[in-house]
């Protein structure tokens, strides 16, 4: 009995032993965070852009019009929705929808609303946004035709016969130069037809000087008659770089804003050596032609009017004014009409 019960502890034991043996003991470390170590950098959330309200279907006015989609709307004209239609003008207008069948009061012709998120405008309106584009845009080249418009210099009493570009100054002996040295300049060009389309002469002057350009092969008495339509480049007229540059690397003079004003500019522009570089210059073109045509100018139709008995000669209101003959005064019914001066720059 004693026996059994012996062995019996010795066994439990021997259970007990090897289930130590066999179950790993634990330990439990504790780590303090390493000062050393950077911490992670908190990315910058990007800049919301303008709230875009969605709503459901097409925004309509009281026409039932599909107007601009609300998303774009809001963006576009921040200064919100004013309601500045009369009551009985909107009554007007909707019968006279009515009495031409035009009046729309079906949904299915609307097409689906467009919402993405535009720039932001430049100003407080959709006005002040293109005026300041367009001043930031047209500033420089408005300063140099300003300029222009101080007294220019007496002409030259006598013109050089030579080759290229010479420069009259007043006080100063002419001199050669590779192409005018001023910003802003009038410009005019003259060809001899039976030689082709080819610059023979051209003329300019700012409010510094006079300049003369005349074509080498008309010194030299080389010009024959052209049959095609392809002319060397050195056939052309430099207006703001020299014989060895060929416009693949501008410089800062042929980057900086020029004028050129002419009457009927784009023929002076054709015979321009710069304006078939592959690399645009800063140069710009006022065309007076187009600024007459747009104030008071004449369709074939008007001026057969005018030449016909229906025109009341009697009319003075134009009278004042008006000369068909002098481009020149079309500025100054332009100026008396509107107060101000446009220019068209191309």
């Amino acid at each position: 009995m004693i026996t059994q019960k012996y062995s019996f502890v010795n066994r439990l034991i021997h259970i007990r032993r090897a289930h130590y043996v066999i179950e790993p003991n634990s330990r439990r470390k504790v780590f303090l965070p390493n000062p050393d170590k950077p911490k992670p950098m908190k990315l910058k959330k990007p800049k919301p852009l303008p709230r875009v309200e969605k709503t459901m279907g097409p925004r309509k006015n009281k026409l039932n019009i599909q107007m601009l989609s609300k998303a774009i709307y809001d963006q576009v004209f921040i200064e919100g929705y004013k309601d500045t239609c009369k009551p009985e003008l909107l009554e007007q207008c909707v019968r006279e929808l009515a009495k031409h069948g035009m009046q729309n009061n079906e949904d299915s012709c609307y097409t689906g609303d467009v919402e993405y998120n535009i720039p932001p405008i430049e100003g407080k309106n959709i006005e002040e946004h293109f005026r300041i584009i367009g001043e930031r845009q047209l500033k420089p080249y408005r300063d140099l035709v300003v300029d222009l418009l101080k007294p220019l210099p007496d002409p030259p009493k006598k013109w050089i016969k030579q080759a290229g570009w010479t420069r009259y100054c007043d006080g100063c002996i002419p001199k050669k130069v590779p192409y005018p040295l001023e910003e802003a300049l009038v410009f005019d060009v003259e060809v001899c037809i039976s030689a082709g389309k080819i610059p023979t002469l051209a003329t300019a002057v700012s409010t510094k000087a006079w300049y003369g350009w005349v074509s080498p092969s008309l010194i030299e008495g080389t010009s024959k008659p052209v049959t095609s339509n392809e002319y060397p480049i050195s056939s052309l007229i430099p207006l703001e770089s020299t014989d060895a540059d060929d416009g693949l690397n501008l410089t800062e003079h042929q980057r900086k804003p020029k004028i050129v004003v002419g009457h009927n500019v784009s023929f002076d522009r054709a015979r321009i050596k710069e304006q078939y570089w592959l690399s645009r210059t800063a140069t710009r073109f006022v065309d007076t032609m187009s600024l007459h045509i747009s104030v008071g100018g004449l369709t074939s139709y008007q001026r057969s009017v005018l030449k016909s008995e229906k025109f009341n000669e009697d009319d003075e209101t134009w009278k004042k004014f008006r000369s068909i003959a002098l481009p020149i005064t079309e500025i100054k019914v332009h100026t008396y009409e509107y107060g101000f001066r446009s220019f068209c720059i191309v």
